[in-house]
């Protein structure tokens, strides 16, 4: 393929993006093609050479399971952040915000991993495989993880709340 065909062909997917989801930017909508491109890349380096339907089907299909993918891993981070039930004013967001690298690495690394694993979208089975447990084991762990992270959340909220109160 030269080079106008797969800008033209970026171009199609991008808007085709764009078009069937109107709440992610045209930026985000671009740099998923982008990430399926290179996937492409990988993954079919001989379908490169090859000009067919196929494989701007293949493109097509992968941009959209990409964004897909990252909606998820979004909404599963606001959902695992939400479970903490931890009521926080614009202040403690950003106090917590800046510091969120030393919050989580306050946790022992297996439960920084079993996070980190979780928010990227790994199921249970997938962590469980990962890690080299039962599935029970690994869901129980995950639990663990979340516990222990809204419980150093809580101290945090409670440590910025002291020093946002004026002293009498």
């Amino acid at each position: 393929m030269d080079s106008h065909t797969l800008n033209s062909l970026h171009k199609k997917i991008s808007h085709s993006l764009v078009l069937n989801f109107p709440s992610v930017s045209s930026a985000e909508c671009a740099d998923t093609v982008q990430e399926a491109f290179y996937l492409w890349l990988i993954r079919a380096p001989k379908e490169v050479q090859a000009h067919s339907g196929k494989s701007s089907m293949y493109l097509k299909k992968t941009a959209y399971r990409l964004l897909h993918r990252s909606r998820r891993r979004s909404s599963r981070f606001l959902s695992l952040c939400s479970e903490t039930e931890i009521e926080c004013s614009a202040q403690d967001l950003l106090s917590i915000s800046i510091e969120e690298d030393s919050l989580i690495s306050q946790l022992p690394i297996q439960q920084q991993e079993l996070l980190r694993l979780r928010v990227s979208g790994f199921t249970s089975r997938e962590i469980a495989r990962q890690i080299g447990c039962s599935f029970y084991a690994a869901e129980k762990r995950v639990q663990r993880a979340v516990q222990a992270l809204k419980t150093i959340l809580e101290l945090e909220r409670e440590r910025v709340e002291k020093m946002s109160k004026p002293e009498n």
